[in-house]
């Protein structure tokens, strides 16, 4: 936010401020008192293990001038911060982000798809900081709670905004999407994550293609030229569309190569080519940064200033992550997964050149169902038909996946029953040069087999 008083916020949240100084000045909220500036509003959201309103002492002692809160019952006497009352905080927080939103006029780039929607937006928000003030969605703050606390970090300075929308469920892209009110709208794809609760990828398509019908009337829609669903969702509506693909589209790329240390390609778009070399490796990783050059286009960066952007800077925060412990490579991908997520993983981890023997150490994938067998067994084949040299599947739930590749003839595959154990079995059987990929839902915590390898 600009700096306001507190009785603006009080306004804008809907809120009654019942003590403080009306015209004291604030410029920053937070939910998590660990994260409290002085001089910042505090909002004491409550969720299913943990009530922020217990922790308005918590608040005052980190510097917080202000509190928007739901019960006083917690409040330390002779306390000297300003507090707004609200019925729901959580609301609260909803309408004080739409009241926001409604002052600031960014150029909004909202991005939504099963995969791959952290990647293009950190790399769409690294291409458009060639020009312009941008603020962008930190981490995966992609939710009802994320998206408006990514607004209310929003100044008036930012002209850009790169906006991540997700869901689980159905009926939330729609109300995130009212809420952010973009002008150029991204679906990355359409694929199977969170299928149990959607139940078809028709379902999914239905529900990503609410964002469309929000984007401005004089916006664009950028889809991927090779998803079977884009067409359907471009006829869908009469916002501009763009296509970018691998293979074909208005921005396209050729000479693709995947490195051991990270991706290089030739950039096309409108008569304009580009080389381009990112820090991660991966041919799904071109298709995302096909997806930051096609909205730089939009907004007056060329192929060539784009690319230029994407090759000089580390990508810190996206994924698959390379990491190397006692000579052995880690392609760190343990952020999340589901089956089209894992095979591409698994496509990277045969692309990416190698000393040693390329193995996987795959867990979980959560919200898939009555699909789950059927992704388990598509994993399978995936890696039967790669250069995997050594399958281990970790967890209970991931037999399925052990099944199916033992039918299909991989010899070297393993159960194992927790992270520890996975561990335990790499120091055992890794050399020096070989390539390890870690993937698996955020749940099954893969990311402890590196640091307990």
């Amino acid at each position: 936010m600009d700096i306001c008083t507190i009785r603006e916020v009080a306004e804008m949240c809907g809120g009654v401020l019942l003590q403080g100084n009306p015209q004291c000045l604030v410029s920053r909220l937070s939910r998590d008192t660990r994260t409290l500036q002085p001089g910042d509003v505090y909002i004491a959201l409550r969720g299913v293990r943990f009530d922020g309103n217990q922790f308005l002492a918590q608040a005052e002692a980190h510097g917080a001038s202000a509190a928007i809160v739901e019960s006083l019952s917690t409040l330390p006497t002779n306390s000297q911060l300003a507090v707004i009352l609200v019925p729901n905080s959580l609301v609260a927080l909803q309408h004080l982000a739409e009241s926001w939103r409604g002052k600031i006029t960014p150029k909004v780039v909202c991005i939504t798809g099963s995969n791959g929607k952290t990647t293009t937006k950190e790399l769409t928000a690294r291409v458009l900081a060639r020009r312009y003030s941008v603020s962008y969605t930190q981490g995966n703050f992609n939710n009802h709670i994320g998206l408006p606390l990514t607004i209310l970090a929003t100044s008036s300075a930012h002209n850009v905004a790169v906006w991540e929308i997700g869901m689980n469920h159905r009926g939330e892209i729609l109300p995130l999407a009212k809420l952010a009110r973009p002008q150029i709208g991204i679906i990355t794809n359409i694929g199977v994550a969170h299928i149990a609760n959607m139940g078809s990828r028709e379902a999914i398509a239905a529900e990503k293609g609410n964002l469309i019908r929000q984007i401005a009337p004089d916006g664009t829609l950028v889809l991927p030229a090779e998803d079977d669903f884009s067409k359907s969702l471009a006829f869908s509506s009469l916002i501009r569309t763009l296509f970018v693909g691998l293979g074909s589209g208005a921005v396209t790329a050729s000479n693709i190569e995947v490195l051991s240390n990270g991706t290089r390609f030739i950039a096309h778009g409108f008569g304009q080519r580009a080389p381009v070399t990112l820090s991660i490796p991966g041919r799904h990783i071109v298709k995302d940064a096909l997806f930051a050059l096609a909205v730089g286009l939009e907004l007056g960066i060329s192929i060539p200033e784009g690319a230029t952007e994407l090759s000089h800077t580390p990508l810190l925060h996206c994924h698959p992550q390379l990491k190397a412990k006692r000579k052995v490579q880690f392609l760190d991908d343990s952020y999340n997964a589901n089956p089209d997520s894992v095979m591409t993983a698994l496509n990277t981890l045969s692309e990416i050149p190698c000393k040693g023997h390329r193995l996987a150490i795959l867990g979980k994938m959560d919200e898939l169902g009555a699909y789950a067998k059927r992704g388990y067994q598509k994993v399978a084949q995936a890696a039967a038909v790669s250069l995997v040299d050594t399958l281990v599947a970790v967890g209970e739930e991931t037999f399925p996946l052990i099944e199916e590749a033992t039918k299909r003839g991989m010899r070297n595959v393993y159960h194992i029953p927790d992270t520890p154990a996975a561990a335990q079995l790499l120091n055992s059987i890794t050399n020096p040069g070989d390539l390890v990929l870690i993937k698996g839902s955020n749940s099954a915590r893969m990311s402890r087999v590196i640091e307990q390898y």
